[in-house]
């Protein structure tokens, strides 16, 4: 399964169960900037490092703000772990990334 169709499932989980009980987090973010550089990977085969390049790449593109890559990253980390709940992933490469901090 790659990451695209994870996310896929992972949002249509969403809309069909009413999983979140306040509004569920959009998958826009991913859709944006995320499945373009990661979303034709086979999900498993995703590291930390991946992640952690994504992170750097959208960052040092100078697009974007802190808050925006941080919306990036958490709901990857979501999806990631909708993946390790359904059997989809062993683990979550980015269970213990940290988000960027915010400038002072």
């Amino acid at each position: 399964m790659t990451l695209g169709s994870l996310v896929a499932v992972w949002s249509h989980t969403l809309v069909r169960n009413d999983y979140w009980p306040t509004p569920h987090p959009s998958r826009r973010p991913l859709d944006l900037h995320a499945l373009p550089r990661l979303g034709a990977r086979l999900a498993i085969t995703i590291t930390r490092a991946d992640v952690e390049r994504l992170v750097a790449a959208l960052r040092a593109e100078g697009r974007l703000s802190i808050a925006t890559i941080n919306r990036v990253l958490a709901t990857l980390k979501r999806v990631l772990e909708f993946g390790v709940r359904n059997g989809h992933l062993p683990n979550n490469p980015a269970l213990y990334i940290r988000p960027l901090p915010r400038p002072a």
